[in-house]
């Protein structure tokens, strides 16, 4: 089990008091606060990480603080990667949203069969100079 919460859906305001004030309301301690920052526009990204002491504090902490506002924003919390199969994306899963056993091509078989499969590769020189067909094979 996780030792962090990931709080989801938080406003681009927010910052690390603002969710610390929660767990502190509630008599929660917590080892960290991270609310990750986009430079560019200088604001939040939308979520936060707290680092509790044990998973204990965590399985507490989502029971008894649940949903909650802050900022004026419903927030979801849960324990880090407790639904996800890993950093972000789905364990087996390309781009183009098909599983790495599947045979298929990328996005030009999903819009109309094959067609674009031989788009791709029409552009060639297929010359005897630049390696291309020699009729000796043949």
């Amino acid at each position: 089990m996780a030792t962090t919460i990931y709080v989801g859906q938080l406003s681009f305001d927010a910052t690390e008091d603002d969710v610390a004030r929660v767990f502190e309301d509630y008599n929660f301690e917590y080892e960290r606060i991270s609310v990750p920052q986009n430079h560019e526009k200088g604001s939040g990204k939308g979520f936060a990480f707290v680092d509790m002491h044990s998973a204990d504090d965590v399985q507490r902490a989502l029971d008894k603080i649940g949903n909650i506002e802050i900022r004026g924003r419903n927030v979801s919390m849960r324990e880090k990667n407790a639904d996800k199969g890993g950093k972000g994306k789905s364990k087996g899963k390309d781009d183009y949203g098909r599983g790495r056993d599947d045979r298929g091509g990328g996005r030009y078989d999903d819009r109309k069969g094959d067609k674009g499969k031989g788009k791709r590769d029409s552009y060639r020189d297929r010359s005897r100079e630049h390696g291309g067909y020699d009729d000796r094979r043949w």
